[in-house]
């Protein structure tokens, strides 16, 4: 059961604030086949169903490849391209949260095709974005742009850099657990096995009870 009801968003607007809960909790831990599983938003919740575009572009891409991936990422780029920036979530714009999502879907799909350089431009685009949110709580903007940047540097072999961005992110969301283990990686990447030991410390303390 969805955790608002569309129909219930569709008599009161401002709860299609909480329209993004499901869908990114599932994108969040890669649950793809169940986000392919999800029924598409009414036509009347354009925010809901840029969201929805979002998160099926994430799943096809890791699922079925870049092609079907694109079909979903211009389906969101056309509802975010006319949304007012008047229109809020809460205490930020629809607008500002389908650009973040439009970035990274585009950054998904360019490292598919091995783009790294583009990947990286288009998060950038949106950790801009992400830094101009108002802040709120829940975050209004579900995964932190900085952890995703710092994962692409790591793929690319690109440790100096992927050190850098998961250090500032930590800036922002003290020890938390994603970027402390991307922190590490990144450190055991460049052979600084003391600094690796000290932050693996640091990712038992905070995730104590996960299998790291």
């Amino acid at each position: 059961r969805k955790y608002v009801p569309f129909d219930l968003m569709k008599q009161i607007p401002p709860l299609e604030y909480f329209s993004p809960v499901e869908y990114s909790s599932l994108a969040r831990f890669q649950r793809w086949d169940d986000i392919l599983k999800e029924p598409a938003p009414p036509p009347q919740l354009p925010y809901s169903s840029g969201y929805y575009h979002y998160v099926r572009g994430l799943a096809l891409l890791a699922t079925r490849g870049a092609e079907s991936a694109k079909v979903e990422r211009d389906s969101l780029a056309a509802i975010q391209a006319v949304m007012p920036p008047g229109q809020m979530a809460n205490l930020n714009s629809m607008k500002s949260i389908l650009t973040i999502a439009l970035h990274h879907l585009n950054a998904e799909i360019a490292l598919a095709q091995k783009k790294t350089d583009v990947a990286v431009r288009e998060l950038r685009q949106a950790i801009a974005v992400e830094d101009g949110l108002t802040y709120d709580e829940p975050p209004a903007w579900y995964l932190p742009m900085r952890q995703v940047l710092g994962n692409t540097y790591l793929g690319a072999r690109r440790p100096k850099d992927a050190e850098a961005a998961f250090r500032e992110d930590l800036k922002r969301n003290r020890e938390n657990g994603w970027s402390l283990k991307g922190l590490k990686a990144a450190l055991e990447q460049q052979g600084k096995k003391q600094e690796a030991a000290e932050v693996t410390t640091r990712l038992r303390q905070v995730w104590h009870q996960a299998a790291i």
